[in-house]
């Protein structure tokens, strides 16, 4: 084995790392010749393509089929909303905005996706990392303001 599998992992999330990087820039490029929709649905589409292509060996099918009517529901709800709204809305940003602001408000969905454990999930407070969003989300601020105690009054 040439790679270990925690190699492996790291150079596959240095990959989905570039490629969330370069999905702004994407969306700027597709912008001169397609819709905003129409790009989302080209996107996931390509997205879908290429999950199926690299893991086509590891999806068993047949459970897919065996899912009663309330779960196949609850995955498609969670798709088209849980995902495909929060694209579009991503889209609308980038070509809407500076890429540098799309770039920085992304980098707060950590962020966010804690205080939705939280509320959701219903998972317990750790206050280390409680603290250490919280310091994150204090960079991400500065960045975005330009000031060392940010103020969202401009």
């Amino acid at each position: 084995m040439l790679f270990s599998k925690t190699k492996l992992a790291i150079i596959a999330l240095c990959f989905v790392d570039l490629g969330y990087a370069l999905l702004n820039v994407a969306v700027r490029f597709m912008s001169t010749g397609a819709e905003p929709f129409t790009q989302v649905y080209i996107r996931i589409g390509f997205g879908f393509l290429l999950a199926l292509w690299l893991f086509y060996r590891s999806i068993n099918f047949k459970k897919y089929l065996q899912l009663s009517k309330k779960d196949l529901g609850l995955l498609i709800i969670m798709g088209a909303i849980g995902y495909g709204l929060a694209v579009d809305f991503i889209t609308f940003g980038a070509l809407n905005t500076q890429l540098l602001n799309v770039s920085v408000i992304s980098s707060t969905i950590p962020f966010f996706v804690f205080l939705y454990s939280l509320f959701f999930l219903r998972h317990h407070v750790n206050k280390k990392l409680f603290f250490f969003l919280l310091v994150s989300f204090w960079g991400v601020t500065m960045v975005a303001t330009k000031s060392l105690f940010p103020t969202f009054d401009r």
